[in-house]
């Protein structure tokens, strides 16, 4: 994780909302789900913290908020039901050889990379996204070269058009990326307005139930009270 990346705990936040979203849009929510290349563990801490039962892997860098849910704390070869893989495939020097691990985990991929602009690019100075002060960008895509990826893992190919996509060896009927998670602010709002409709006509309004799942802080803190119990022992 580089020093320049200033941007990393806002991305986490924005990430996990929108993680949610396409999980409850397309995936079971019931099962394990691993986020590859997970850095310090902030994001699996805070899907967790939602109720998703996600784990964490990386090689590279030390786990600071989600030890005991690393890939190594579960049996080996699980298979989990959609790996996330944020800002890492900028960072790869083989793309092909690294997506044949990801898709011996999961079926489906989630990932975060920036597409390449439409407009020319001369110099380093066209793009934010080169970051040369890092030097860690090597790997740069299109939406072309990422259907064509997806193609050569027999896989279906799904974009914002910016920069989220998803990897599905299952075809996905809509789209995962239709429903924009509501910030909190948006969601009072909303909620106001549809408060005032309700009252106004006197009769409830057919909303569609929201999957609220419980956290799992209090458990997690059981599992690493009783694993640091054992250690210390």
């Amino acid at each position: 994780i580089s020093s320049i990346d200033v941007g990393l705990v806002e991305r986490n936040i924005s990430l996990a909302e929108q993680t949610a979203s396409v999980i409850f849009s397309c995936f079971d929510y019931k099962k394990k789900f691993l986020d590859y290349g997970g850095g310090y563990g902030l994001l699996v801490r805070m899907m967790r913290d939602k109720g998703f039962d996600f784990y964490r892997q990386d090689k590279y860098c030390e786990n600071l908020f989600s030890i005991f849910f690393d890939i190594e704390d579960l049996p080996a070869g699980v298979k989990f039901e959609l790996v996330t893989a944020f800002e890492l495939f900028e960072h790869l020097e083989h793309p092909l050889e690294e997506l044949e691990i990801l898709f011996n985990y999961a079926d489906a991929i989630l990932f975060s990379t920036e597409l390449q602009p439409s407009t020319e690019i001369k110099s380093v100075e066209d793009w934010w996204y080169f970051v040369p002060e890092g030097g860690q960008h090597i790997a740069l895509y299109t939406e072309k070269s990422l259907d064509i990826i997806a193609k050569k893992n027999e896989a279906y190919f799904y974009t914002n058009g910016r920069n989220l996509h998803l990897f599905s060896k299952k075809k996905i009927t809509k789209s995962p990326f239709e429903i924009i998670p509501l910030m909190q602010n948006e969601k009072n709002l909303v909620s106001k307005v549809l408060n005032k409709v309700i009252n106004l006509i006197d009769k409830p309004l057919p909303l569609k139930e929201e999957v609220v799942l419980p956290s799992l802080i209090q458990k997690d803190f059981e599992i690493a009270k009783s694993k640091l119990t054992k250690k210390n022992k």
